[in-house]
């Protein structure tokens, strides 16, 4: 929850700041908002792990690292290992 103060400025003290204890309280004692969260609205705030509502769109992001990497591994093991290829210490 974000903290909101709100200063005034005391005139009669020379300009001081002071903060609002009024608005403190406020701000302090606001419940939380409950919202009806429907299927066409976003994931924002609905405890969604990731934000996620459909499983499927967790495995896409996995799926296409793992491929990249798979054929980045079969690349680099068929690429022949001399003095110049940097593969060998």
């Amino acid at each position: 929850m974000l903290l909101l103060f709100w200063i005034a400025i005391n005139e009669q003290n020379g300009g001081k700041v002071r903060c609002s204890m009024e608005a403190v309280a406020a701000t302090m004692s606001s419940p939380t908002a409950m919202a009806l969260v429907d299927e066409r609205m976003s994931t924002e705030g609905t405890g969604l792990p990731f934000g996620l509502s459909n499983n499927l769109l967790g495995w896409i992001p996995l799926v296409v690292f793992g491929l990249i990497w798979t054929l980045y591994f079969v690349y680099t093991g068929s690429l022949e290992e001399d003095e110049e290829s940097g593969l060998s210490l």
